[in-house]
């Protein structure tokens, strides 16, 4: 077989495109933060991320319903207590006297009580400046002092850790996230059967046919020899060829396997967060070394009709994430020790509610977390982070949510303690983490 030097471009970005598969691509040699030697993350340790676009109202997903000022604040979209008299199935879900769970996250309770599930109160970035765009670039990249050239913070992982597998990290549902993007590899997939990719050259057996043209003695005669081509390439890229075929290889057949879920999954229907972390999980199980996955689920900008229940923009929002989420965690089963699930979004909404019936730009937030790791450090079960309370002169700028704990310090805990990334003082751009108690010190 012969192949333009054109078509053989042509298969390096098809490689590159695919998320440049395996420990080394065709595009990228050996990547890394200057002055780091990367170390093995730990094995089969996944976290994925559920990034709410829009700036979800963390006053509705977990209510501190123990704080007279949230009724005062929202007269029409206040959630009920535990113990009032309104109807079942419109109470808010006691969790710790203090604070509830939104009804529609009733999927989730179960975690709370087996303490797999806590919650992160009162987090975000102390510098808010309720601009969705600065604040989704400064959430995933994790630096305050965000440019367009900053990699994602995720992406900064892969490149000071050395993964084992074809695919470390993943993007599902469309456009890769901001946080995976950097020199490392990583792909954007709308569903796990992209990865059955075809194209002019065929399979990835075909494009392996092509490439062996170029590396091996078989090839000889029509590349003038192979160890002169060998010599041009170079050995880096030589390797890149073969490790990129493998996990070519590998994912190809991922895609084309039909899934079943677990019997005790059942994903809802018509729900996109579903379908993406159906794939999320198909992905852990097939064993392909993923270490995170992102997934963007939008729709949370809720400044009319947000609605106190589920016949409310947010409660249906809110009753898709908690379906979504209980349904990955029974299907992945006795995997989830090894996976954390952890939900953000760029900042909270005001206090008090608008005049149209929603609630507008605000600060502080809320994230869930979900996973083994946290049932080990014995911290499930618990609302994490100090309450800085609702009353107005309590709140920032006499609107907001105040922040008390630092996104980036659940982040360090995420880096360090559960996929064992030494090095999350360069990811996180020095900054000097606190200690959340999230995540116990030995997973």
């Amino acid at each position: 077989m012969t192949i333009s030097r054109r078509s053989f471009l042509e298969l390096s970005g098809y490689a590159s495109a695919l998320g440049a598969v395996g420990p080394v691509s065709l595009t990228d040699s050996v990547v890394g933060i200057p002055g780091f030697d990367c170390p093995v993350a730990k094995k089969n340790k996944t976290l994925v991320v559920l990034f709410l676009r829009g700036g979800a109202d963390c006053l509705s997903l977990v209510t501190p319903y123990g704080d007279k000022a949230y009724y005062d604040h929202r007269r029409s979209i206040a959630l009920p207590a535990p113990k009032s008299e309104a109807p079942a199935g419109t109470r808010l879900l006691d969790l710790d006297g203090f604070y509830g769970l939104h009804p529609q996250l009733g999927a989730l309770l179960p975690f709370w009580k087996a303490k797999e599930f806590s919650i992160v109160h009162a987090v975000g970035n102390p510098k808010n400046n309720r601009s969705h765009f600065v604040q989704q670039d400064i959430w995933e990249t994790a630096d305050p002092g965000v440019d367009v050239r900053s990699e994602g913070w995720l992406n900064r992982h892969l490149q000071t850790c050395t993964g084992d597998g074809p695919l470390r990290a993943v993007g599902v549902g469309g456009r890769l996230p901001r946080a995976l993007r950097g020199k490392a590899s990583a792909v954007s997939i709308r569903s796990v059967k992209d990865l059955a990719y075809q194209n002019r050259y065929g399979s990835a057996d075909k494009i392996a046919d092509v490439l062996d043209d170029l590396y091996d003695t078989k090839g000889a005669k029509d590349m003038k020899g192979a160890k002169d081509m060998k010599a041009r390439a170079g050995g880096v890229v030589h390797a890149a060829g073969r490790d990129t075929m493998s996990g070519l290889r590998a994912l190809e057949d991922v895609g084309r396997a039909a899934y079943k879920p677990d019997a005790k999954a059942k994903y809802p229907a018509n729900n996109r967060i579903a379908t993406a972390l159906s794939n999320v999980a198909q992905l852990i199980k097939t064993n392909v070394g993923l270490e995170i996955a992102q997934i963007d689920y939008g729709g949370w900008d809720t400044h009319r009709n947000q609605g106190a229940l589920s016949a409310g923009t947010f409660g249906t929002l809110a009753g898709n994430l908690g379906g979504a989420i209980a349904a990955f965690a029974r299907d992945l089963g006795d995997r989830m020790e090894d996976v954390i699930v952890v939900t953000m979004t760029e900042f909270g909404r005001t206090a008090r509610e608008n005049g149209t019936a929603g609630t507008d730009h605000g600060h502080g937030t809320a994230m869930l977390v979900l996973g083994g790791g946290v049932h080990a450090a014995h911290s499930g079960g618990k609302v994490l982070g100090s309450w800085p309370g609702l009353a107005p002169e309590k709140l920032h700028q006499r609107r907001d949510l105040q922040v008390t704990t630092d996104f980036r310090d659940v982040y360090a805990e995420l880096l360090g303690e559960h996929l064992g990334n030494m090095a999350v003082a360069k990811i996180l751009r020095g900054h000097k983490a606190k200690s959340v108690g999230l995540l116990s010190r030995t997973i």
